[in-house]
């Protein structure tokens, strides 16, 4: 990149709706250079509108003097075009020395001694990534994640109301912070359940959701499930369910933890990790591309796959194959609140830094009203060695101003000292050139 730019202004489309994929793909090209390299002068982004387009369509008509037909029109256009300066209000990036990573967890309690009944985990991480983080929306990955999270907290919940439905397992209902973050709200919570709070027991399986708004449904592992296994039942019962439901089987995705990545693909690996049997059900058959294009999603695929993880769920809760167990099916209404609560504004995991988060009191409540025991899990990042640093700062204005360049000053200063020299110079030789002026006049009358 060229080190004589100040700074570097993109602008999306008034509407990321409109992009085409071909622009998508270009736009998460870009947030993968400025994630991967440094970029050591300020980038600000923009969406398009008239003030902006005035300003760079200007813009380009004053970089046409680099293409003037002749050195002469070249000259003038360097000395007479408009130019900008933009300023830009707001407080400076800094990085957030106080930053707290919150994860969000709710409990369904079987029937029975809570202490000596397996536990169902079901995870789904909150935030979210972008070119800027105000432009973080992440409506598929991962608000759709969360939505059918939420929406199986509330599902699910009819079967434990009752003492004579209440299955003998309990569900934990975990929304992770700083996922985009290798997934770190989804460490440390396992972190402090497994070493210092010791209170999971026995856990056959973790589910983890992300990117579910899609027709085909893949289920990623780390390692296969074994035969006989809560995970081999799930996979089984789901591949059953969707063939009743007319919907394309799932597919069965086995990829290994690379240790020697910094970064890892799935949340479930975090789980996998500390050998725990784990799972990410999800729309793509990779780890999904997070960009500031991801703005909206297939609301009917997205309440499609909860109905049929819903019925899942509750099939492997009561140990049957036949059903349905559960009575009712995902309100459209709620998960369409919820993706539209989740994209209204940037999720980025620097926005969560403070516990009153509105989009996190809001997913607490839903979890304190469906589940119990409903809970935060706070955690500071060190600040002598964070795995990670964000900054503050996100919206900024910017103001346009117009100025002529610096060889225009030149030449109005040349044109300035040339008028005031000739001034000068007539005042100060007045009385020899009207005597001059007078004699002339005298000299034509004789003639």
């Amino acid at each position: 990149m060229d080190m004589q730019i100040g700074a570097l202004v993109i602008v999306l489309p008034a509407s990321m709706t409109s992009m085409d994929d071909e622009a998508k793909e270009a736009l998460a090209l870009l947030e993968k250079t400025f994630a991967t390299e440094d970029i050591i002068i300020p980038v600000f982004v923009a969406h398009e509108n008239e003030k902006l387009k005035e300003v760079l369509t200007e813009l380009k008509h004053a970089g046409a003097a680099d293409a003037a037909d002749s050195a002469a029109g070249a000259l003038f256009s360097s000395i007479f075009a408009n130019g900008y300066q933009v300023d830009v209000t707001g407080p400076p990036a800094a990085p957030v020395t106080d930053f707290t990573v919150t994860s969000l967890q709710g409990k369904l309690i079987g029937n029975g001694i809570e202490e000596q009944l397996p536990s169902i985990i079901i995870v789904a991480h909150y935030d979210a990534t972008g070119i800027a983080p105000s432009l973080s929306f992440g409506a598929d990955a991962n608000g759709s994640g969360v939505a059918a999270l939420l929406e199986l907290a509330r599902l699910l919940s009819q079967l434990y109301t009752d003492p004579r439905t209440q299955p003998r397992t309990n569900v934990h209902f975990v929304l992770t912070g700083a996922g985009t973050l290798n997934f770190m709200g989804a460490k440390r919570w396992i972190d402090h359940q497994l070493d210092e709070a010791q209170s999971l027991g026995e856990v056959p399986l973790v589910l983890c959701l992300d990117a579910l708004a899609n027709k085909h449904l893949y289920l990623h592992v780390s390692k296969p499930p074994k035969e006989g296994s809560f995970g081999a039942q799930f996979l089984s019962l789901l591949e059953a369910i969707l063939a009743s439901n007319g919907l394309p089987p799932p597919q069965l995705v086995h990829k290994k933890i690379n240790l020697a990545e910094d970064m890892l693909a799935w949340e479930h690996e975090r789980f996998s990790m500390r050998r725990l049997p784990a799972a990410t059900l999800s729309g793509r058959p990779s780890s999904p591309v997070r960009t500031a294009a991801d703005v909206s999603l297939n609301l009917a695929s997205l309440e499609a796959n909860v109905k049929v993880l819903a019925e899942t769920l509750a099939r492997l809760l009561f140990n049957t194959s036949s059903g349905p167990v559960l009575s009712r099916g995902p309100e459209p209404e709620a998960l369409d609140g919820w993706v539209k609560m989740l994209t209204a504004q940037g999720r980025s995991p620097a926005m969560f830094a403070s516990r009153d988060n509105p989009l996190l009191q809001n997913m607490e409540q839903a979890l304190q009203h469906h589940t119990k025991e409903a809970s935060r899990h706070a955690f500071r990042i060190d600040k002598r060695d964070p795995e990670f640093t964000v900054y503050s700062g996100f919206d900024y204005r910017m103001a346009a101003h117009h100025i002529k360049p610096a060889v225009f000053d030149l030449v109005l200063s040349l044109g300035i000292a040339a008028y005031v020299g000739l001034v000068y110079v007539f005042v100060l030789y007045y009385d020899m050139l009207a005597g001059s002026l007078r004699r002339l006049i005298r000299k034509e009358k004789t003639h």
